[in-house]
């Protein structure tokens, strides 16, 4: 049963996001009940489906387009009550929805009961996969990972210098750069320990004032950070993802992202990864990379190397 529910109000919700993308507001406007309330921070609140639907039919002056739902969650109340959740982004503005309640009237037809959203920011007009809508994302690219760390990776000289091709162009063409820097809370850490010299980003790939740095203390780049904020707020629909470990950080950033909706891509010779020795198995550094990303390629993202990228992608 659950299921089933699950299924048709994400058919409902898609149905709704369609119209709304094809033009369609009157569609849109009857998807609520006669009786149904929107809240939209910080513009207002509008009661009953004709307040809604001038808010609507006057945003639609606007142009928006390209509306995508990440991060989708649906709660389900019981067997005629929903409440969705989830992250949303257009060509004009971005932000998170906290709460559609879907009800189910007597013909079996999904309705939207109530509507509460925020819009985070407006963006210019600009495509989805505009280049300014691609983020570089450096992952814990930290001095311990280096020669001298306590946590020295195999290849990451080769890393940090593809990393850095990658980060310039970034910078050259002013897209987006994010730095994610691992600090574990305990002293005891066996690296990027707090206060000392190995947790800090490696030269290589020093962050400049303007670019934003975010810090974790868990493997996933999402879990407990200001990343999906960031990311809801700058309209950020892909990412270009680099650094360290790849069979650690790199995979966990790479599935949480892609999960939530994100479109990933993987630059294999600007990451890293040590050589691992568990009981009786053994598996050097480069295949241990190369399982990785294998198993990102077949289900998380795109996988290239640095120049691959760069001619595929600046040409």
């Amino acid at each position: 049963m659950s299921q089933t529910i699950y299924n048709e109000v994400m058919t409902a919700s898609q149905a709704w996001i369609n119209a709304f993308n094809q033009g369609d507001i009157e569609q849109c406007i009857n998807t609520y009940t006669e009786t149904a309330t929107m809240r939209v921070n910080p513009i207002g609140t509008f009661d009953h489906k004709n307040k809604i639907a001038d808010f609507w039919q006057t945003f639609s002056l606007k142009h928006p387009k390209e509306l995508t739902y990440r991060n989708i969650q649906l709660r389900i109340l019981n067997p005629t009550h929903v409440i969705l959740s989830a992250d949303w982004q257009m060509n004009i503005a971005s932000g998170f929805i906290t709460k559609e309640l879907w009800v189910k009237d007597h013909s079996g037809k999904w309705l939207l009961a109530e509507d509460e959203f925020s819009v985070l920011a407006q963006h210019d007009a600009l495509p989805i996969n505009h280049p300014s809508r691609t983020a570089l994302l450096i992952v814990d690219m930290q001095r311990d990972y280096f020669a001298n760390g306590k946590m020295p990776l195999t290849n990451i000289e080769t890393a940090a210098k593809n990393s850095h091709a990658l980060l310039t162009h970034f910078r050259n063409t002013q897209q987006p750069v994010i730095h994610i820097q691992h600090i574990f809370k305990h002293v005891d850490a066996p690296f990027f320990q707090p206060n000392s010299e190995g947790k800090e980003i490696h030269p290589s790939v020093a962050p400049q004032p303007n670019e934003i740095v975010i810090t974790k203390h868990k493997a996933n780049s999402t879990l407990a950070t200001t990343l999906e904020q960031y990311l809801i707020e700058k309209g950020i629909s892909q990412l270009i993802i680099v650094g360290a470990m790849a069979h650690m950080c790199i995979d966990a950033a790479t599935r949480s992202l892609s999960d939530k909706g994100y479109q990933c891509t993987i630059i294999s010779d600007a990451c890293a990864a040590p050589s691992l020795d568990l009981k009786q198995t053994k598996i050097n550094a480069k295949d241990n990379k190369a399982l990785i990303m294998y198993a990102l390629q077949f289900a998380y993202g795109d996988v290239y190397t640095t120049e691959e990228w760069i001619n595929a992608y600046t040409n």
